[in-house]
């Protein structure tokens, strides 16, 4: 049986959520204030954010949406319709949902959104902050770090310019 369900984000910005969102599906329409669309007979949720991946004008169930409401807390939570996928039981019935990442269901889903926020994130501050004028970004990969006696995967990025040192001007930077 198939059912609507949310789950917790960390995402705070809706431009960067958005501009995320238009980077991991760009073939998708990006609508604010829509229905979030699932199987037939269910009702819609609202939110703010809406990821439909087809047929962007049909308000009718029997599409699949993605959704993200903002909560009291600041934070944005997804919502998407959850049921039996053809093999399997998953959140949205859309193969673009989880193309290209390691992981399936929500871990997958939000794996492929983590990285396009974070650059969207890290963009707006350079671009934002005077005392960042000048740097660029460079690519955001995985590390393997220890937090609290536990190994885990993070994600990174360098930052470059802003000011030139030693004798052949080459541009400082650091890990973020």
């Amino acid at each position: 049986m198939s059912h609507y369900i949310t789950a917790k984000t960390t995402f705070t910005d809706k431009a960067c959520l958005t501009a995320a969102l238009e980077e991991r599906f760009p073939e998708a329409t990006i609508l604010t204030n829509a229905a979030v669309r699932g199987y037939p007979g269910r009702t819609q949720p609202q939110a703010d954010i809406v990821v439909r991946f087809r047929n962007p004008t049909s308000e009718a169930q029997g599409e699949y949406d993605l959704g993200f409401r903002l909560k009291q807390d600041g934070t944005y939570e997804l919502v998407g319709e959850v049921g039996w996928r053809g093999s399997s039981y998953g959140i949205c019935k859309y193969s673009e949902a989880l193309s290209g990442v390691s992981g399936n269901g929500l871990a997958g889903l939000m794996e492929g959104i983590t990285e396009p926020y974070i650059k969207a994130a890290v963009k707006k501050q350079l671009k934002n902050n005077p005392a960042l004028n000048g740097y660029i970004m460079g690519k955001v990969g995985d590390k393997e770090t220890e937090m609290s006696g536990k190994k885990k995967t993070v994600k990174h990025l360098r930052i470059s310019g802003g000011s030139t040192t030693g004798n052949k001007g080459n541009s400082s930077g650091g890990w973020i």
